[in-house]
């Protein structure tokens, strides 16, 4: 119920019932309606009570407001009057309004003739009985520096700031039915305290709304600043008035709450301070709005969605979608520390998110992001572009995390790395999308893909291009579900033999060496990779799975040149011994270092126990007669270690 209509109801019924109501024991219902008010409103300011200053003085100003005592409510009303001069010393004044013009109150200062009285203390004096306090005055060096309001302001109308004002940590501002704020032109509203307010405008700003870094309010809502939200009407004017009035500062954040239902843009939102931009859900597919939160770019908007350019930005539980002919990039992260969550970004003319900026000559620090839960679908380049601008070790686009994102039907990659180094993606889906599923390209080194699956992209699932060697950048590590086959039969990957290992679920592994060789039918790598004439180490890390056969047959190997004699451990798809540079000694070779080796197929022990023994190297044996595996003819998987083989 309404404030108002609660004031109604407790007029017709202290008309209607006289005395039969009277819970105060007071003599008459007027009385009794008083103390009914008294005990709801607490007090308050309804017009007014906020003074300008010159020296000393609180310039004239009228005031009007609900005061109280022990037993009864009081409407005031003082017409246009100064306080002042505060001249007890420097220190912090406190300035009330009273019942009365007369009646002394203790402690308190009265301004001649009037309602107001003023005290000089270090801290908020208790509040008398019949007054209430609107207003903190500080003066310091013999003049008033600062005037901050106090108390609660129901505001039913609409009030026009026409001079610089400070509302205090304390304050309360409520707006009833009609009551909006409309700050002129050339002033300055400071807002500390808490707004309780409806989701509707009740600010008009021409001059500068701002809120206090530590300020009451829980967040501020685009309606407010006059966004319909109508999934019809245009409101960037609304999101920039209320992005404008969110604290710049570098430690916390401020809210901005996005309700149900659509918002149109057709300019950027441009998040250039702390914020966290906070929906109630997203729908990834937008066949429906029910019970989501969507921004959604017009057609003729030709520019990013929403671009971040500040460290420490959030958005949360929202769906960023595109009129179809839209251009431009869903979101683009300009800063590090971006968090991204429950997220989706669709129907983008451009990619749906990029982090970095290669258009800038030396790119900018977007490291440190983090992604949960994030979706990019049907998008016109990239799901998701990790892209930086800087050709040395110092790359920006990079110490990232990518957690359960997805990538689907966009038109070119669903995960596009270049340039970008030291980034984590953990369970990533990456299926039906035009171009590669993951595309990892010029010098993108150390990131990490753990878990997830890439399939059905038209191009290849997995995608590391040689531009990758050029300039190092460290090891990228790929253990993923991947590769699906194309029409042909062959797997979709192209891969990189020397700045990348592989731990690949579904790979046939008969078929990897081909990929690598560009042969049609090579196993053994050895030749070509000495063709290769790569001088620094090279390393592999491979687990492939043949399904043409029964048994699904492994192979896990981590092969290192050491001498600088480029080399590569092949395996024979028929079962028989493993092939190293040529060799059919394990370890053997100029400078070759076999860290560790598990056999294509299960081994009888004679056969593993005559080869030359290399710690870590491991296999499945049909028949061994070792430690706690001792009865003939019970298989078991063994290990080399310093002290002999192992079972484990």
């Amino acid at each position: 119920m309404s404030r108002c209509m609660l004031f109604c109801w407790l007029i017709v019924a202290s008309a209607t019932s006289a005395l039969a109501g009277n819970t105060h024991g007071l003599p008459d219902p007027a009385k009794e309606s008083q103390a009914w008010w008294k005990d709801y409103s607490g007090g308050y300011i309804t017009s007014g009570c906020a003074p300008a200053f010159s020296a000393l003085t609180l310039t004239a100003f009228a005031c009007d407001a609900y005061v109280q005592d022990s037993e009864l409510a009081y409407y005031v009303t003082q017409a246009t009057a100064a306080v002042g001069p505060l001249n007890a010393g420097n220190g912090t004044y406190w300035v009330a309004v009273h019942r009365d013009t007369s009646t002394a109150v203790s402690g308190w200062t009265r301004q001649t003739g009037t309602h107001y009285l003023w005290q000089l203390s270090a801290s908020q004096p208790a509040t008398a009985a019949g007054t209430y306090q609107f207003a903190k005055v500080t003066v310091a060096a013999g003049a008033i520096t600062a005037v901050s309001e106090l108390g609660t302001r129901h505001i039913t109308a609409n009030e026009t700031v026409s001079a610089n004002r400070t509302v205090d940590l304390t304050a309360r501002w409520s707006f009833g039915q009609g009551g909006i704020v409309t700050v002129a032109g050339g002033v300055t509203l400071t807002f500390c305290g808490e707004v309780d307010a409806p989701k509707r405008p009740i600010f008009t700003v021409t001059g500068t709304l701002t809120f206090c870094a530590n300020n009451r309010t829980e967040a501020l809502y685009p309606q407010w600043f006059g966004a319909a939200q109508d999934g019809t009407t245009d409101d960037s004017a609304a999101f920039t008035a209320t992005l404008a009035a969110v604290p710049a500062t570098s430690s916390g954040a401020m809210t901005v709450r996005l309700l149900p239902g659509v918002h149109m843009i057709g300019s950027t939102i441009t998040l250039n301070k702390r914020v966290v931009l906070q929906g109630v859900g997203n729908r990834p597919d937008t066949n429906t709005t029910l019970g989501a939160t969507i921004i959604k770019k017009t057609a003729a908007m030709n520019a990013t969605g929403i671009n971040i350019t500040v460290p420490g930005v959030k958005l949360e539980g929202f769906t960023l979608d595109g009129t179809a002919g839209n251009g431009g990039i869903g979101i683009t992260v300009h800063a590090n520390s971006t968090a991204i969550r429950d997220v989706a970004v669709v129907n983008q003319g451009g990619s749906g998110i990029r982090v970095g900026d290669p258009t800038t000559a030396n790119g900018v620090n977007a490291n440190s992001w983090y992604f949960s839960n994030v979706g990019a679908m049907n998008n016109g380049a990239d799901g998701f572009r990790f892209e930086d601008n800087t050709d040395g070790a110092d790359r920006d686009a990079n110490a990232g995390t990518c957690v359960g994102c997805f990538a689907r039907g966009n038109a070119s990659s669903g995960f596009g790395l270049i340039k970008a180094s030291a980034n984590t993606f953990l369970n990533i889906l990456a299926e039906a999308n035009t171009g590669r599923g993951v595309y990892v390209s010029d010098i993108s080194g150390t990131n990490r893909f753990f878990g997830g699956d890439l399939e059905g992209n038209t191009l290849n699932d997995l995608h590391c291009d040689t531009a990758n060697l050029a300039g190092g950048g460290g090891y990228n590590v790929y253990d993923l579900n991947c590769c699906s086959l194309d029409g042909s039969g062959n797997q979709k990957l192209q891969a990189d033999p020397t700045y990348s290992f592989y731990y690949l679920n579904e790979y046939r592994y008969d078929g990897i060496f081909d990929k690598m060789a560009g042969a049609a039918s090579t196993v053994d790598m050895a030749t070509w990779y000495a063709n290769k004439a790569q001088n620094d180490a090279a390393y592999l890390f491979l687990q492939v799975t043949r399904h043409a056969t029964a048994g699904n047959r492994r192979a896990s190997l981590d092969v290192k040149d050491i001498g600088g004699t480029a080399r590569l451990l092949a395996l024979n798809p028929s079962g028989g011994p493993v092939t190293i540079g040529g060799t059919t000694t394990p370890g053997a070779g100029v400078g070759l270092s076999v860290n560790q080796m598990t056999l294509p197929v299960s081994q009888t022990w004679a056969t593993i126990n005559a080869l030359t023994p290399v710690d870590g190297m491991m296999g499945y044996c049909s028949d061994c007669t070792i430690g706690a595996c001792a009865t003939p003819g019970t298989g078991a998987h063994v290990r080399r270690n310093p002290s002999g083989w192992v079972c484990y």
